[in-house]
């Protein structure tokens, strides 16, 4: 699959070096990134430094070049993310937020706006086709370290067990990985080292017991196979395609999985089938809520509670990396269940949610305007989907449909996670986020007209 990503384009293969050679240092690095947890060790922090540097670097000298694909939605991002950035300094200054915790929690937006600074001036100096060609390989690669990985380093530790290493062995780039694997398998584009990938991130999630991402793969279905639809009952036959394709990749992850749970047991030798019940139905039965779901609305609510505590709170937020704890009655509830102890006494990285976690930390006037900013990319990532549909060419359609439902994958993570914690995540935000706003433009869709005239 990857190797056919080039052919098309011989001014992909004139790009330099110092444009490529970046980009791929830069995902495999964080590709090791565990988590971007901010007590990683040494190499998260080298690794952060390093990639800071080549991205900047890069993306100056690039910015030198002469534009060829001018684009003024690109240049309005840009100038929209500095803002945002100099305003957390200004909030963070404001609120007396301590600089370690501000540094930590900022880190990825700096990495998400570097990641942009450099894919647009990509995008504007090459094309945006071009961009995608030259970024896509090294995501795809950098995707598929980062899930195995993230999978051996969390089950690697002693004494593990199903109940503990689930929260430590899915990894946060998996999101795009269900949008390029449902795109490939929509354009018959699957190759057989994707099928054994396929196998790996579904038993990563079963492993995993986590429920939101379930959220995420349907996302990634549906808008995978619409984007390669040229009607309804070409869309109803990819669906069938796709879900028979996810039965016959499921039946080989539950050989891994079965695999998993004789090296790592259980702790009360419960299956994992069991337990992804007792995950759905356990704790609503035995308690009459959901506990995470009550865990978050009481994290939430403190914030909430913070925010509306004064105006200057309101207006501006209360600075990337404040504390917040559990509060109202939410946060009793899971004090009657798990103790007192279990009401953390101060959290400072990010929340359980992008949305509020941005309004509580930037304010009703740069928090409200970052996520407006975040729907207006993703309605624009709709639009190419949409837009894709007309385009002939499978091998082009395919990547457009991954770019465009990538982002709407990481993005709908931020209903229960918190995606712009991450350092990778946030990386390959601000790439995605680009390279959407590059695809929507008049030049770029001129572009793909003129190739779609050549049936593939």
């Amino acid at each position: 699959m990857l190797s056919n990503i080039y052919k098309p384009s011989q001014k992909q293969n004139t790009t330099p070096n110092f444009i490529r050679l970046p980009i791929w240092i830069s995902c495999i690095l964080l590709a090791f990134d565990f988590k971007g947890q901010e007590s990683g060790g040494i190499y998260q922090i080298v690794a952060f430094l390093t990639v800071c540097c080549l991205l900047g670097i890069s993306a100056l000298v690039l910015s030198n070049h002469t534009k060829l694909y001018p684009s003024r939605r690109l240049q309005q991002g840009f100038i929209f993310l500095i803002i945002f950035l100099l305003s957390t300094v200004f909030t963070a200054t404001i609120q007396r937020v301590e600089a370690a915790h501000y540094l930590t929690v900022i880190s990825p937006y700096i990495l998400m706006f570097l990641a942009y600074w450099l894919t647009s001036g990509i995008c504007r100096r090459y094309g945006a086709l071009n961009a995608i060609r030259i970024i896509f390989p090294a995501l795809i690669v950098t995707s598929a370290i980062s899930t195995i990985w993230t999978l051996y380093y969390g089950s690697s530790s002693a004494g593990a067990s199903l109940e503990s290493v689930r929260y430590r062995i899915i990894s946060v780039l998996i999101p795009f990985s269900f949008a390029y694997l449902a795109s490939a398998t929509s354009s018959q584009q699957l190759g057989t080292l994707d099928k054994f990938f396929a196998a790996i991130v579904l038993a990563t999630l079963l492993i995993s017991q986590t429920r939101s991402y379930i959220l995420t793969l349907i996302i990634a279905v549906i808008f995978s196979t619409y984007g390669h639809a040229n009607n309804t009952g070409a869309w109803i036959r990819k669906l069938i395609r796709i879900t028979v394709f996810s039965l016959l990749a499921l039946i080989l992850s539950l050989v891994a999985v079965q695999i998993f749970e004789t090296f790592i047991p259980s702790s009360d030798n419960r299956s994992l089938i069991e337990m992804w019940a007792s995950r759905i139905f356990g704790s609503t039965e035995q308690f009459g809520f959901d506990l995470t779901t009550a865990t978050r609305l009481a994290e939430y609510s403190d914030q909430m509670t913070k925010l509306l505590s004064s105006p200057i709170n309101l207006l501006l937020g209360n600075g990337l990396g404040s504390s917040y704890t559990y509060s109202g009655t939410y946060a009793n509830l899971v004090a009657g269940v798990l103790g007192n102890d279990a009401i953390p006494e101060a959290y400072w990285n990010g929340g359980h949610s992008l949305w509020v976690y941005t309004i509580y930390s930037s304010g009703i006037l740069f928090g409200t305007a970052f996520v407006i900013f975040l729907i207006y990319v993703a309605w624009r990532a709709f639009k190419t989907i949409k837009y894709s549909r007309q385009i002939n060419q499978r091998l082009e359609k395919h990547l457009l449909v991954t770019v465009s439902t990538g982002y709407l994958c990481m993005l709908s993570t931020g209903f229960a996670a918190f995606p712009l914690g991450s350092r990778p995540a946030a990386f390959l935000m601000g790439i995605l986020i680009a390279l959407v706003l590059a695809t929507g433009t008049k030049n770029f869709r001129k572009q793909i007209n003129n190739r779609s005239r050549i049936q593939p």
